[in-house]
């Protein structure tokens, strides 16, 4: 007798699959070509940099190492970025 002749696929696996192969899609978009061979293009070559006016800094109000701050990089609103720059002196 042959149990796997009445088996059913699984939901679940085949959600993984298609959500693998999306994932897949989107990295051959954003990347261009083959995702697999992203893996030999070094980190800092996948660094996406931004450049922006900083509008506002200040102290945290829990820590002492690190500063608030409101960077306009020209999107819609400005961000907040928490950075340890308190630890380092102004020039």
């Amino acid at each position: 007798r042959d149990t796997w002749a009445n088996a059913k696929p699984d939901p679940a696996a085949a959600a993984g699959a298609a959500a693998a192969a999306e994932a897949e899609a989107d990295a051959k978009y954003k990347y261009g070509g083959d995702a697999k061979a992203q893996r030999d293009v070094p980190d800092f070559l996948r660094c996406e940099l931004r450049v922006g006016e900083v509008l506002s800094a200040e102290p945290h109000p829990d820590a002492e190492a690190l500063y608030i701050e409101k960077v306009d990089c020209g999107d819609a609103e400005p961000r907040t970025i928490v950075s340890g720059l308190a630890r380092y002196p102004n020039p």
